[in-house]
């Protein structure tokens, strides 16, 4: 009797996901999971986060606030988490980016992107409520957002995942 309660209890476990935050199952998704490296196109620079905001910085530094990792979300699209400070990137209704708390509910019309207009390596970053694409301000060293949807010819929309 208590064998088979016993199994029940763990297969209750195992089905609801409880299980899922061992450390085993967060090194295995973590794998499957890698961080990467967002480079633009005119700045040659990686997209950058501290725990204020985000910036574009000199790629060769070897900083942990350019590694983000790409959080799949179940009803598609992204969130990008940075592994520097954990924040997610957000845009809000002015198409500023920034860095906020990450949200854990299935969809955030502030935190939610998609990789669009795919030339080759190189993508567009847009944001799903707003159809913006993030872009690069080669002057002012700073990440905003561009009205009017994606246009994958503007050389400072161009972002590679790698």
């Amino acid at each position: 009797m208590r064998k088979t309660l016993g199994a029940i209890f763990a297969l209750l476990l195992l089905t609801t996901g409880i299980v899922a935050f061992t450390p085993q199952a967060a090194s295995a998704a973590a794998a499957r999971n890698p961080s990467l490296i967002i480079n633009g196109y005119v700045e040659d620079g990686c997209l950058s986060a501290n725990y204020s905001n985000s910036y574009i910085a000199d790629c060769g530094s070897g900083s942990r606030f350019h590694l983000w990792r790409r959080v799949a979300l179940p009803l598609g699209g992204f969130r990008l988490q940075n592994n520097g400070s954990g924040l997610c990137l957000a845009m809000n209704e002015g198409l500023d980016v920034f860095v906020t708390n990450c949200s854990s509910a299935t969809l955030n019309p502030y935190q939610d992107w998609q990789a669009a207009a795919n030339s080759g390596t190189w993508t567009n970053i847009r944001h799903r409520a707003s159809g913006a694409c993030m872009s690069a301000n080669g002057m002012a060293k700073d990440t905003y957002g561009v009205r009017g949807g994606c246009n994958f010819d503007a050389d400072g929309r161009k972002w590679l995942f790698s």
